[in-house]
């Protein structure tokens, strides 16, 4: 089945807010806008169940008090926009904002028609799970929108250049940050490194001084395409709750051993990779974090576990399937397990010390969005020995 896409006027991306919308209103302001269907001559009232909200983050036993003041800030919430044909405007975002039932009614304001409604060219179609997985970074969520205009359909690779002024009106701080090393800081660097690790763009920047050659003007984005590796929500109109199955305990086991707590998005970590995989899979590759971060602090093995277990699991399959056909060979699987931990041991052995000898040469081999978590100086011999495999 074709996936429904986002689909939005290129312009859309570069109103101007006056200000932050909270994590919650935005994740609703998206589904909003998912729920256009492209022929529609009128914005929808789309309906909200509160199993979506609490898959947004809204906890049942306060949901009716948080949704409400929610609701009075997606009401209240000025968007400044100029419309394909040049005409400007200010709205609020949304028109209409009402419990129905055992959820709630929303409704964009019809002056947003233009952005949404009949587009014929001047667009851009994204999906829209990237788009709900950010969260971490007050920034990402707008700035993920905005650069998703600028890679044109086929395109693997785009640059732009956007003033520092007009990108900070499009992530709602126009009036903060005057100095370029705070914006940098608080807004740029966080955004970027959370779009890098969490959704299907990988982005690097460089900015550019103004005519005097002090002050920095402009930013330059390079943006990549990537595949997303990252949580697909459950978005259906009647959702059933996906956490009604318990995560099998042997996961749990080890995810305990690791300090590392599924529940909120690790445990939609978790339950992502067991359906892109299989449980035997994700067993393997968190053992394998187990053993390589062993030494780890109890408070960094947690956060280990969702910077490397994409790169993990790739290992573990390969594991899987040579211990299978060591099984298949040998017709024992007692004595294949022990030839396959023996073997195990040794291209374990080779690959730290081809890690060791090789430092720069593994370390370039890494992707993008971990080199810009950890430095050259800062990479931890353990990931860097997982990745040694692929050469030895």
């Amino acid at each position: 089945m074709t996936e429904k896409l986002i689909r939005i006027a290129n312009d859309w991306a570069i109103v101007r807010r006056e200000e932050q919308l909270s994590e919650i209103a935005k994740k609703i302001e998206a589904y909003l806008i998912w729920k256009v269907e492209f022929n529609d001559h009128e914005l929808p009232e789309v309906e909200i169940s509160t199993d979506l909200l609490m898959r947004c983050g809204l906890k049942r036993h306060d949901l009716d008090a948080k949704i409400q003041v929610v609701a009075e800030e997606l009401l209240k919430y000025i968007v400044h926009y100029i419309k394909p044909n040049g005409e400007w405007g200010k709205t609020t975002l949304c028109s209409s904002f009402y419990q129905s039932g055992d959820g709630y009614v929303v409704r964009m304001d019809r002056a947003l028609k233009p952005f949404f409604l009949e587009l014929k060219k001047n667009f851009a179609q994204f999906s829209i799970h990237p788009l709900l997985a950010l969260g971490r970074s007050s920034y990402s969520h707008h700035l993920y929108q905005y650069l998703k205009t600028k890679i044109h359909a086929g395109s693997f690779k785009a640059w732009t250049r956007i003033s520092i002024e007009d990108l900070k009106g499009i992530l709602g701080c126009l009036n903060e940050y005057s100095r370029w090393e705070s914006f940098q800081r608080r807004v740029l660097k966080p955004a970027l490194k959370e779009i890098s690790e969490e959704t299907d763009l990988l982005v690097t920047y460089k900015a550019e001084s103004g005519p005097k050659g002090k002050a920095k003007k402009n930013i330059v984005f390079e943006i990549h395409q990537q595949e997303y590796q990252g949580i697909l929500f459950d978005l259906n109109d009647n959702p059933v709750d996906y956490r009604t199955e318990p995560l099998p305990t042997e996961i749990l086991d080890i995810c305990h051993k690791l300090t590392f707590r599924p529940v909120g998005k690790s445990e939609d970590l978790l339950r992502n990779a067991l359906e892109k995989h299989s449980a035997e899979v994700l067993i393997c590759a968190l053992r394998n974090i187990q053993e390589d971060w062993k030494e780890a602090d109890d408070a960094t093995r947690g956060g280990v576990v969702h910077r490397v277990l994409n790169a993990y699991l790739r290992r573990a399959r390969v594991e899987v399937a040579r211990q299978a056909d060591l099984e298949e060979k040998l017709q024992d699987k007692e004595v294949a397990e022990a030839a396959f931990m023996a073997e195990k041991a040794k291209r374990d052995r080779l690959a730290k010390e081809y890690a060791e000898e090789n430092r720069k040469k593994v370390y370039d081999s890494l992707d993008e969005s971990l080199k810009q978590i950890y430095s050259f100086e800062s990479c931890p011999i353990q990931f860097l020995s997982a990745k040694a495999l692929e050469f030895i």
